[in-house]
Formats: structure tokens, C-alpha cells, sequence
């Protein structure tokens, strides 16, 4: 399918945008999108207008709701024009205008690409409009959502078995602490994170996930995990407890050896004795504190450094709590000022510094406490944030607004290494002054602003592009912070009388109340990924409060009165910035018509590489052989030249790589074996398969006549030539093909090469291949679909163009194993992945021709296979070298 003009969005939340605009919803009413979710899911991609107006208005009658129907229908063609085909009574979504995410996940599902799927899965199907629609379909939801589920389910237990079975047991850990969030109620889910933990060695953490899981199991539901799973983690934590107290002493792990030891066992005895009560005591006094009220899971042992700023009468110090399970240590910092915000890598402290022209931005070097002033303007400068590889700077600046009756503040980006600064948003200021923070990768910021005269919190790229208002609420929205792990944004909000601490996803959606105080609540830190500190303030002070973000459990750390402000939390170890990428694949040589398909590795500051999913990665090419990029990255080489492929994370990393595209020269070999299929069939040299078997005809084709692949609906059918061809040097097959796709199942064309030669009679089409090329037919619920297997490799290609003329399409191994595909003499695709030749057991391979033909002309036209590479590239004189990590940077990157 060629690029689609809309994106429809339906898991975690329900959205139709424009291609060009993912970001941008173009319908904001619920059934409208409804009615698309119906049409998406049915097999035809369509319903009648009689059945899906009472699916949608359950409560009226048939001709208001056929009324309704008519106005979601207007909606959706004035905002959509081509998206729906009206034929009659019968309403059909245009496939080839859309692409739907759960479309993407069914894919990705049956090619068992299970990051994909993890990567797809933002939450549940039409999540939240199960109450809006009738009964009937509020029980297809659901069923969609079991379905779904499963497949998601099984994406993250294979994920995580892997990881386990490779010995990364923190990605694991990771990856099943994502799905147990976004399920906390599943039991699998849960049981997936209790699983990991355990692997990771973290028996208490094991423990803690259970204990959390069966409260809040209980609190939301009345119910409790199964007995069987209870019963094996109550084994764990007496395994742990016997642990504990073997460990306590060594004469209780010598007891079994004293009778052997003459006097000085006995002495041991006596001095045993009041050990034993000792241990007694301990475990009445454990078991007496169990009988209390206590914060369980991650809550029980909250290990941080939180820097307070305390009120001390009129004066306001710095101090640093050290929380160590149920220990508070309180420290003063006498090098840390109230205005103070040093950067992650502790060399720069900026602060605001006085001056004849008012408040401007400073820096002042931690180790040498020489102070550089950065701005000095008419304006007032603000620190706010710093990036987290401390080159940037966000800052509030704040102007007189409107005669000198109030101020205004719009927030600036600094760039310690050039001087320059610029604008974060072009439009958005605030009355009050914003607060920010930074996503731990660096490619995005959220902020605060009051333009809309209350404050709302907004995401934006680092680049200054893709702002998006994520709570559009009359409440006041504030001082929103982001989770280690980029997946949410915490924030608080006054709702409702007294303050909520909330946490969403940084698009705006899956919006939860995790917590809420009577009194004033103030800056959010995250802990960990899964708990919050913030200050409950009461009067003239406060104290800091823990909050688990999945149970909503409270703990009191501090007991104080007089903290009037959270800062920041210390962390341990350093921040998974992105400090790197590198544009995949690197090739440096390919021709015109090629298509090149892109990704991106990034490496944070540690030099590990790190995931870029849902990442806001943006493609550019230029040069005059370039072409433009489709949404899925994408890219057609047009002509000979040089181009330049760029990729940015929304301007926070970028990478370019140069490429040269020369054109292809066909050698003059002579064919090994040639057939123009102009005679009946030789079934000397070809051997039939499939039922109906395939037919000849002397002419219709270029050249010659034809091949008829007679597959139906239960039954592939071709031919395979009987002579093996060998595969040292390589191999081309050239056939011609014409593809009159009707629309309708059971269309397909193909060309490959298999493993070996069955009988006489049928051949298996299932036999092992070594590659196999074939392009299937679009139909009323799929787009046409080309694709390339190999023993090891299954990679989707672009549908050629214009499939119903004659095409001769030729599959190339090469030497190497590198698998090519060219159409019309002119290359159309190259593998990034080699084959392994090496592997196969005879090294040489037989032609195969064939597939599906139902009610439709598929034809083969002359067939030649060629030993080695028929069509080549000159090389140029100065070849790129590679490097374990990629291309020498040298030689083809900046």
C-alpha cells in the first residue's frame, strides 16, 4: 500500500489524523470514530447502514438513529472526504487512504515480531468507550480486547523468557514492570514481573511486586491471586526467613556440631541460650509489627536522597534527607543556594545574578567558583531545567506585559557550547512563572503554561516542533515531572477540593489519580519508576510524603513542619540520555529505483546502545538522487548521484549518511536454462505440483507464450524445474510477470528457490526454500503485499508499480548470501542480511514458479536462470571501509 492519508489510532485512546499530522485529531466526537473502529474490524471492511445505527444509538429509534448515522457520516466525509464508500445501504472504509494500528499489530503478531507488538501496544482497544455504545457492542469490545490481549501477552512472556534465557535478567525485569503497569489488575502480567525479579535475584522485590499485587487485587475487586500462586510465594518468603535467620549468628549455623566438642561446646551452649531468646524476641517483635498497619511493597523500604529547602524563621536553608528504609538522616548543604539549579554532571551551577538591568542568567563552575553571566538584557532570566547532558539550559524569561500592569513568561533553550539561544515555543507564554522538565532521553520537554488562563501542561520536541497541550483542563494543572523510564508524566492537580497527584502518558492519554491530599500538595520527584515523593504542605511547612503510583498507597517520611520545598532528588548512577545515533543500514552503494528501508541505533552516555521505540525520530533526504521518505522510513532512489540520508531525534541527536547511487550493468552471460513456454510443457525439464495444475499457452506473452498458475482456494500450483542449479557463484532467475489482481482472495505471484525435489507427483509447497519472492493481490480487508522469506529472514516490500502490465522481475543471490531484487533491469530492493549457503546441505537449488491464480490471469512470461549475478554495480575506485560499529565515519559521515 502506498502511503496512507490517515492514521487511525485505537489502542490506550481512539483518534483519526492526517498522515501529515499524526498529532492533530481531526474528529473529536466519539461515535464518528466508533463507527470507523466497526468498518476497520469487520472482515469486508464494511456494513450496512440498517445494522451499525442501532449498534451505535441503542436508545432511539431506528429512523433517529439512522439520522445520527447520516450526521457521524457527514462529519467524517467533510473532514475525510475519500475515507468511506457509500453504496446504498452499504458503507466501506477505503483501505488504501488508512493505516490503523491494530492493523500494524495483527501484522506484526503472525510475523512473531514481538518487540513490534510491545512497541504497537499503547492500551486497551476503543479504551473507555465501552459505557457509550449499546450492550451488544460493549460485548465486542471486550472480545476485542481478549483477543488483543492475548497476542500482547504472549509478545511480553516471550520477551521476557528470552531475556531471561540470555542472562540480561534486567531487561526482564523492565520489560515485564512495563506490562505489569499497564495491566496492574492481570495476574500473568504480574506473575511475568514477580518471575523476572526472582530471575534478577531480588527475592525481596519478588515479594514486594506480590504483597502490592494482592492489595490493590483486593481493594479494587473484593478478590485475591490464586491459591497456588499464594501458596508459592509464601515458600519464598519462608525460604527468605530461614535465610535470614541462619545468617544471624554463626553458632546457630554449628548447632548440629556441638556435641562433639568437649568443654568448649558446652560453654557454647550456655552462650547460646541467650542468643536463642534473643532471635525469639526478634520474631515475636516482627510478627507483632506484621499486626499493624504498614506501607507494603515498594513503599516498605523507600531509599533516597531528597534536597528540601527548610524554613529556619526568617531564613531558608538547603538540607539533604537520606532515606534509608524507615531511617530519615537530615543533613545541612551549606554549598547549595535557594535559587540554585546545578546541572546532572555537577560542573555548572546556574542561578540568577542581580544586575543594573535586572535578574540575568549565570553559571557559576562548581569547581572553581568562577561565575559567567550568559544573558544580559532588559529582561529578567530564570533557571529552570537543565538537559541531561548539562549542555542546555531551559529558562524562564520574564518581560513587562501590557503598560507595566502585569508580567508575562516565555521559556528560552540555551546552548552552552555555541552561546546561542532561542525560543522553546513560539506561542506559548505564561502570567505565572512555568515550571519544566526534561525526558531523561533528551529528545522532548514538558512545561506549564497559563495563556489559556489557568495553567496547562504541554509536551514539546527539543527541537521546537510537535507542541502539544496534554490537559486542556479548567483546573489548575502544574509542576509536571517525567518518570525514569520516559513512560509518564506525573503532575498536580487541583481538581478537586485539596490537590490530586496524577501521572498520564506523555501524549495526554491513560489519565490516572494516583493519590489525594486534603491539604496543598507540591513538587512531584520521582523515587523510583514506580514511586513519588512530594510535599503536603499545611500552614507555613510541610513534609514529604512517598506515593506508590500503581496502588496509590501514602507514606509519611518526613515529621518536620518546616519544609517550604522539594527541589530535586539525588539520584544514583547516571541517566540513560541519548548521546549518540547511527543511521541503519550503512550502505554505501546502491542504484536508482532502489528502495532503502531505515532505522536508527542510539547509544546513551554509557556507549550502550538504547531503545528508541516511540521515539520522535524524523527523516529528511536531499541530493538529486534522492527521493522523499514514506511514513514507515522508507526511501525510493531516483537517479544517479549522491544523496544524504538524515535522521534527527526531534533535533537532540542527528546523524547523516552519504550514499552514492550508481546505475546497474547487465553482463552478457548466456542463460543456463531458458523456457518462452511458446511449446506444451517439457515434463522432462519441468515438474508440475498443485491441483489445478498449471497450463501453457503459445502466445500472449512478451515474447513468447505463457504460463497460467491454476492455484484456487485450497491449492498452490506451479511448476519447478528439475535441473538444480548451482549456487557457489550465485544465481539469477528472470521471469516476466503480469498480475491482473482482481480484488479478490487467493491471488498470488511468485518466483523462488528450494532446498530440494520431492517426488513425481505433488510437491509440498511448506518444503524448506532458500528464497522465495511473491507479491499478493489487495483484497476488501488487505492492501497488496510483496514480501522476500528466506531460511532466516522475512522482510514486507513496496508493491511494485503498475503489477497488471508485464514486468520481468529478477531474484539474485549472490555470492555472499546477499539477496537482490530488480524489476525492468533496474534494482528494486537489496537485503541487509545474508543468506547462509554454507549451511545448505547440497549447494545448489531448484527453480520454482507458481502459487495463486484465483479467478484471474497471473501469467509467467519467459524464464531465464542465469549462473551468478546477471546485473552488477561498478564499483568506484575509493570504497567505504567498514567498522565493527558501522561505516568509517572518515570516509561517509560527517
Amino acid at each position: 500500500m502506498s502511503d496512507p492519508a490517515y492514521l487511525f489510532t485505537t489502542l490506550g485512546c481512539i483518534s483519526l489524523a492526517r498522515s501529515s499530522e499524526p498529532d492533530d485529531s481531526l474528529v473529536g466526537q466519539a461515535r464518528p470514530l466508533i463507527l470507523l473502529a466497526l468498518l476497520a474490524k469487520s472482515p469486508r471492511l464494511s456494513g450496512r447502514r440498517d445494522h451499525l445505527a442501532p449498534l451505535l444509538w441503542p436508545d432511539a429509534d431506528l429512523g433517529d438513529a439512522r439520522r445520527s448515522l447520516r450526521q457521524a457520516l457527514f462529519l467524517l466525509t467533510k473532514r475525510a472526504p475519500d475515507l468511506i464508500v457509500r453504496e446504498g445501504e452499504r458503507l466501506t472504509l477505503n483501505r488504501h487512504v488508512i493505516e490503523a494500528d491494530f492493523w500494524q499489530l495483527e501484522v506484526a503478531l503472525r510475523a512473531q515480531d514481538f518487540a513490534r507488538v510491545v512497541q504497537l501496544y499503547r492500551g486497551p482497544f476503543l479504551a473507555g468507550q465501552e459505557r457509550r455504545v449499546s450492550v451488544e457492542l460493549e460485548h465486542w469490545i471486550e472480545a476485542q480486547n481478549s483477543q488483543i490481549h492475548n497476542g500482547v501477552e504472549l509478545a511480553y512472556t516471550k520477551l521476557i523468557e528470552n531475556a531471561i534465557g540470555e542472562g540480561d535478567t534486567a531487561a526482564a525485569v523492565r520489560t515485564a514492570g512495563t506490562f505489569a503497569d499497564v495491566n496492574p489488575l492481570d495476574e500473568a502480567a504480574q506473575m511475568l514481573l514477580v518471575r523476572a525479579l526472582r530471575a534478577d535475584g531480588d527475592e525481596v522485590a519478588a515479594l514486594g511486586a506480590f504483597k502490592a499485587y494482592r492489595t490493590l487485587l483486593d481493594r479494587e475487586m473484593g478478590d485475591a491471586p490464586s491459591s497456588e500462586w499464594g501458596e508459592r510465594m509464601e515458600r519464598v518468603r519462608e525460604e527468605m526467613f530461614r535465610t535470614v535467620v541462619a545468617g544471624t549468628d554463626p553458632a546457630v549455623q554449628s548447632m548440629g556440631s556441638f556435641e562433639h566438642r568437649g568443654e568448649k561446646s558446652r560453654v557454647r551452649r550456655f552462650v547460646f541460650v541467650p542468643i536463642l531468646a534473643t532471635l525469639v524476641a526478634a520474631v515475636a517483635t516482627i510478627a507483632a509489627i506484621s499486626l499493624r498497619a504498614r506501607p507494603i511493597g515498594p513503599l516498605a523500604n523507600v531509599s533516597a536522597r531528597v534536597v528540601v529547602w527548610v524554613e529556619q524563621g526568617a531564613d531558608t536553608t538547603t538540607s539533604l534527607l537520606e532515606l534509608d528504609g524507615t531511617r530519615v538522616n537530615v543533613r545541612s548543604l551549606d554549598d547549595e543556594v535557594f535559587s540554585d539549579v546545578p546541572s546532572p554532571n555537577n560542573k555548572w551551577i546556574a542561578f540568577s545574578l542581580a544586575a543594573a538591568d535586572g535578574w540575568n542568567l549565570a553559571i557559576r563552575e562548581h569547581d572553581t567558583d568562577s561565575v559567567v553571566t550568559l544573558t544580559s538584557t532588559p529582561q529578567d532570566e530564570f533557571p529552570l531545567v537543565w538537559s541531561p547532558d548539562s549542555r542546555y539550559l531551559v529558562y524562564a524569561r520574564r518581560r513587562v506585559h501590557q503598560a507595566g500592569r502585569s508580567y508575562v513568561h516565555d521559556l528560552r533553550v540555551f546552548d552552552l557550547n555555541t552561546r546561542a539561544t532561542r525560543r522553546l515555543s513560539p506561542t506559548k507564554t505564561s502570567a505565572a512563572r512555568p515550571s519544566a522538565s526534561w525526558s531523561p532521553d533528551g529528545t522532548q520537554i514538558v512545561f506549564t503554561a497559563d495563556d489559556r488562563e489557568h495553567p496547562d501542561i504541554h509536551v514539546i520536541d527539543f527541537d521546537g516542533t510537535r507542541l502539544h497541550n496534554i490537559t486542556r483542563n479548567v483546573a489548575r494543572d502544574a509542576e509536571p515531572t517525567w518518570s525514569p523510564d520516559r513512560e509518564r508524566i506525573a503532575f498536580v492537580s487541583e481538581r478537586s477540593s485539596g490537590a490530586d497527584v496524577m501521572t498520564m502518558r506523555p501524549d495526554g492519554t491513560d489519565l490516572q489519580s494516583v493519590a489525594h491530599f486534603e491539604s496543598s500538595v507540591e513538587s512531584p520527584r520521582w523515587l523510583s519508576q514506580r514511586v513519588l515523593a512530594v510535599l503536603v504542605q499545611d500552614g507555613q511547612g510541610g513534609d514529604v510524603w512517598a506515593v506508590d503510583i500503581l496502588d496509590g498507597q501514602t507514606r509519611q517520611l518526613t515529621f518536620r513542619g518546616d519544609i517550604v520545598g522539594l527541589p530535586k532528588i539525588r539520584k544514583r548512577g547516571a541517566n540513560r540520555w541519548i548521546d549518540s545515533i547511527v543511521v541503519t543500514p550503512d550502505r554505501q552503494i546502491v542504484s536508482p529505483g532502489e528502495h532503502l528501508t531505515f532505522g536508527v541505533v542510539a547509544f546513551d552516555e554509557s556507549g550502550d546502545t538504547t531503545a528508541v521505540a516511540n521515539l520522535p525520530i524524523g527523516w529528511s533526504a536531499r541530493g538529486p538522487a534522492a527521493g522523499r521518505f514514506s511514513q514507515r522510513g522508507g526511501l525510493r532512489v531516483m537517479d544517479v548521484g549522491r544523496l544524504e540520508v538524515i535522521a534527527t531525534l526531534s533535533g537532540w541527536r542527528a546523524d547523516t549518511l552519504r550514499i552514492v547511487s550508481l546505475p546497474r550493468v547487465e553482463l552478457p552471460i548466456d542463460p543456463l536454462q531458458r523456457e518462452d513456454w511458446t511449446a506444451p510443457l517439457d515434463s522432462n525439464m519441468w515438474l508440475r505440483f498443485g491441483e489445478p495444475v498449471p497450463t501453457t499457452r503459445s502466445r500472449g506473452g512478451p515474447g513468447g507464450g505463457v504460463l497460467v498458475n491454476n492455484g484456487d482456494a485450497f491449492f498452490e500450483s506451479g511448476v519447478m524445474l528439475r535441473e538444480p542449479i548451482p549456487l557457489s557463484e550465485g544465481v539469477t532467475v528472470e521471469a516476466y510477470g503480469r498480475l491482473p489482481f482482481t480484488g479478490q482472495l487467493h491471488q498470488t505471484f511468485g518466483l523462488g528457490l528450494r532446498t530440494d525435489i520431492s517426488t513425481d507427483s505433488l510437491i509440498s509447497t511448506k518444503a524448506d526454500f532458500i528464497v522465495d519472492f511473491r507479491i499478493q493481490g489487495p483484497t476488501a480487508d488487505e492492501a497488496a503485499l510483496a514480501w522476500i522469506t528466506t531460511m532466516d529472514h522475512r522482510e514486507v516490500l513496496p508493491v511494485p508499480r503498475q503489477t497488471d502490465e508485464w514486468n520481468a522481475y529478477a531474484l539474485q543471490v549472490l555470492p555472499d548470501g546477499t539477496v537482490e531484487l530488480l524489476v525492468n533491469g533496474e534494482m528494486f530492493w537489496s537485503s541487509t542480511f545474508r543468506i547462509s549457503l554454507e549451511d545448505l546441505e547440497e549447494k545448489f537449488g531448484y527453480v520454482t514458479l507458481g502459487y495463486r491464480s484465483f479467478q484471474t490471469g497471473i501469467a509467467h512470461g519467459p524464464v531465464a536462470i542465469y549462473a551468478g549475478p546477471k546485473y552488477v554495480t561498478p564499483r568506484p575506485p575509493v570504497q567505504a571501509h567498514f567498522t565493527p560499529s558501522g561505516v568509517d565515519s572518515s570516509i561517509m559521515r560527517k
